[in-house]
């Protein structure tokens, strides 16, 4: 898929390197509040978000965000991107830098899974 948005780097990041290659071999860069995260989660897009995960200067997850809602998790639900809500959960599950049990990290922001699967009665949200 091409983040043809995220091929320049954004004027607060010049020094930052680029989070992976495009499909045409493009740099893609993250901008400012995790943009091309979401664009990645929006997308479904999970060859991208691993792709994402394993560079050392992009953080999938933090422990805060300016609104609840812009976490990782929030946004791939609002989006009903059920692949990478998977994915998400494994890539937090297998990261030994995050303590906090993923329940806690998701009621800090208000994110029952349980809760969403039910509301959404579709059966592809199945995890």
């Amino acid at each position: 898929m091409a983040y043809t948005k995220f091929h320049q780097r954004h004027p607060d990041f010049e020094n930052t390197p680029p989070a992976f290659h495009d499909t045409d071999r493009s740099p893609v860069y993250e901008g400012p509040y995790q943009g091309l995260l979401y664009s990645i989660i929006q997308c479904n897009d999970i060859s991208a978000l691993y792709l994402y995960n394993e560079r050392p200067h992009c953080a999938v997850f933090l422990q805060t965000y300016n609104v609840d809602y812009y976490n990782p998790f929030s946004i791939a639900l609002g989006y009903r991107s059920y692949n990478t809500l998977r994915a998400l959960i494994k890539i937090y599950l297998s990261d030994t830098s995050l303590t906090e049990p993923l329940e806690n990290y998701l009621n800090r922001f208000s994110v029952y899974l349980i809760h969403e699967a039910c509301a959404a009665a579709d059966r592809d949200l199945v995890l």
